[in-house]
């Protein structure tokens, strides 16, 4: 593995100067060769907000696309089946439609799911908890900000929503590695 200095890898992703929400001693970034995908990467490696270094890293397109489509159609499988049982709320629906799943709850609110191409990051807003980005991390959709899953945030929410225990444990790419 090559190891690039911080301003090298800025001036390949083209940012102006480091990024500077710690100081530059506390970002590692990884310049990587994909053998599996044959496709080059750069990984930032920052710490958390319990000081645990934690890897976010940009996925290709191709590979994006290909975990963003099976990630949704699974949830979207899910909710289908979900809002058919008799605990769901008053004209549930769900749709999914040009990468963006919409969950309708009834006076619960609207949950909208979408991938975010240029990001490469699932995009979430909920009725509850609001908007909320999540970056592909460990396996699974990580949001940064306070590393909870996005399937376990769903999990919870939706389950205080329909009064029974909500399992999304068997939907693509729920758990961490």
């Amino acid at each position: 593995m090559n190891r690039l200095s911080l301003s090298s890898i800025c001036r390949i992703v083209r940012l102006r100067s480091p990024p500077m929400t710690a100081p530059c001693c506390l970002h590692r970034l990884i310049y990587e060769h994909n053998t599996c995908l044959n496709q080059r990467e750069i990984s930032f490696r920052t710490l958390d907000s319990t000081y645990q270094w934690k890897n976010y890293c940009t996925i290709s397109d191709l590979a994006f696309e290909k975990i963003s489509d099976e990630t949704l159609e699974s949830l979207t499988e899910f909710l289908e089946a979900l809002v058919e049982l008799e605990c769901a709320p008053v004209e549930s629906d769900v749709s999914f439609s040009n990468g963006v799943l919409t969950l309708h709850l009834g006076t619960h609110g609207t949950y909208v799911i979408n991938k975010q191409t240029p990001n490469r990051q699932i995009w979430l807003s909920s009725p509850t908890s609001g908007p909320k980005r999540y970056d592909f991390s460990d396996n699974t959709w990580i949001y940064k900000h306070d590393g909870i899953a996005m399937h376990q945030l769903l999990m919870k929410e939706l389950s205080d929503i329909f009064q029974e225990e909500i399992d999304l444990t068997n939907c693509a790419y729920s758990v961490a590695d």
